[in-house]
């Protein structure tokens, strides 16, 4: 009996020591893959913050433009107020000199009207005279 308990002992102790062999083989491969793992994530972290400094710095220049078009546009807005303001003043500029060409075309045609009169007396009184000076 005490034979036959020592080598089932033995028997068990060697299927023990092989499952044990086995489950530090496979502890091992763990820690592997876990260094890989590790690896790999480290180097998807490194490259992600690299392109978050990327896209940090493409986004801090594009403030800056929007920045910078964001002023040309109140410049702009500036000129274009200034430009309208000049044009205000040119077409009010111009309605008053349309105004003064309209009345001096009226002042110029009584002008005429009052200057054929003048002639047509001077002519009359031409005709007069050279008749008396005829008659004398």
């Amino acid at each position: 009996k005490h034979t036959v308990a020592l080598a089932v002992l033995e028997g068990a102790k060697v299927a023990t020591e092989k499952e044990n062999a086995s489950l530090r083989e496979n502890v091992k491969q763990m820690g592997r893959d876990q260094d890989i793992l590790q690896d790999t994530m480290d180097e998807a972290r490194t490259l992600v913050e690299k392109e978050m400094v990327v896209w940090k710095e493409k986004l801090q220049h594009s403030q800056i433009e929007c920045e910078k078009l964001e002023k040309q546009l109140i410049t702009a807005d500036g000129k274009l107020l200034d430009l309208q303001t000049f044009s205000d003043h040119a077409i009010s500029e111009k309605e008053g000199l349309v105004q003064q060409l309209h009345e001096l075309r009226q002042t110029s045609a009584a002008s005429e009207e009052k200057h054929t009169v003048a002639l047509a007396v001077l002519e009359g009184a031409k005709v007069a005279t050279e008749k008396e000076n005829a008659s004398l």
